[in-house]
């Protein structure tokens, strides 16, 4: 879910031409400056949240805002279940879902 939230901050910053809320905290993630910590996902979830309070109305706003709530949902789950142990390192399944999610947004119809 991380990798979901991440890949949605990018989009949101790109579509703001970096000047998203939430564009440093996406910069410093890109290039490995900052780690995917819980306080950083937190940080990321606030400032993705802020831009979509600010921007929401327009398009394609409600459309990563109905994702968001989804993306939202999940990280809440995974909070409250806990994690076991995985195969795939965490780092590469952040990678992975934060592509499919960028693609996703792409492949969205934009709601008027």
């Amino acid at each position: 879910m991380e990798g979901r939230l991440w890949g949605l901050a990018e989009e949101l910053s790109a579509a703001l031409d970096d000047g998203a809320h939430c564009s440093r905290l996406v910069h410093a993630l890109t290039r490995g400056r900052k780690r995917f910590t819980p306080q950083n996902v937190d940080a990321l979830r606030r400032l993705v949240e802020e831009d979509l309070r600010e921007y929401g109305a327009e398009p394609p706003f409600a459309a990563y805002r109905n994702t968001y709530d989804r993306i939202a949902r999940g990280l809440d789950v995974l909070a409250t279940a806990g994690r076991g142990a995985e195969a795939v390192p965490a780092s590469r399944r952040r990678a992975l879902a934060c592509q499919i999610q960028r693609v996703r947004l792409h492949e969205a119809p934009t709601a008027s």
